[in-house]
């Protein structure tokens, strides 16, 4: 390993490259979207509101701030709080949806493009029209 050239060509032509990666899931996590996504289609907006906000703690300290289930409880919470009328939080919440897919996905990736256009009506709803158009 001292030498200028510790491997030769012979050693690494059999190299198979391996990737491990560990798929975080909670159960009481996907349970509570569910059932936060399940009263919003309902129009049971105070329990959609307390459903989602259980199931990103939960998501957070199960899967970790900057995981894509993660990403999608911030999402679906920005929708919830949209239809509460509350669309300053929907917008901070969706923004940290979009950073998430965008680190985590990248910006060609579906659930990227569909969170800036999220984040584009939630702006235009609080009437920053440049804004929104930045998203849009």
């Amino acid at each position: 390993m001292e030498g200028p050239n510790p491997f030769r060509k012979r050693d690494v032509i059999s190299l198979i490259p391996v990737h491990k990666q560990v798929a975080c899931s909670s159960a009481d996590g996907r349970t509570l979207l569910e059932s936060s996504k399940t009263a919003l289609d309902k129009g049971k907006l105070e329990d959609a509101v307390n459903h989602g906000t259980k199931a990103l703690a939960k998501l957070v300290a199960v899967c970790g701030p900057y995981h894509r289930m993660t990403a999608g409880a911030y999402s679906l919470l920005a929708v919830v709080l949209h239809h509460t009328g509350d669309f300053n939080q929907a917008a901070i919440y969706q923004q940290k949806a979009l950073d998430i897919n965008e680190r985590e996905l990248g910006l060609d990736h579906p659930d990227t493009m569909k969170s800036y256009g999220d984040l584009a009506v939630f702006y235009y709803r609080l009437q920053h029209t440049e804004v929104a158009l930045k998203y849009g």
